[in-house]
């Protein structure tokens, strides 16, 4: 894949939404499994910090969580409040998937 490509995934709308969020935010499973074999960079932010993975981690998609992370998405990263995926899951009551990220 050429650097072009990749960075045609990573495109950002105003908001800082990427494809992968979209998908993500779309409980599209496999729209993000394909973003993810494509190339998509899993820890692009939007505008107030949220990755792919605190998306999907506050909306408890499990199984999409479990597909980020596999993938290499960087559970550490933290949102302009300060929160982590951790921190998403946790205020959201999916304690599943809180578990997954500690």
């Amino acid at each position: 894949m050429t650097n072009e490509g990749t960075r045609d995934l990573d495109l950002a709308d105003r908001n800082g939404f990427t494809q992968l969020m979209r998908a993500v935010d779309e409980a599209d499973e496999e729209r993000v499994a394909s973003l993810i074999r494509r190339g998509a960079d899993l820890d692009l932010q939007d505008r107030y910090g949220q990755t792919a993975l605190m998306l999907a981690a506050g909306k408890g998609l499990g199984s999409i969580v479990k597909k980020l992370l596999s993938a290499g998405a960087d559970k550490k990263l933290k949102a302009v409040h300060g929160g982590t995926a951790f921190d998403f899951a946790n205020e959201n009551g999916q304690g599943a998937i809180a578990k997954l990220l500690k």
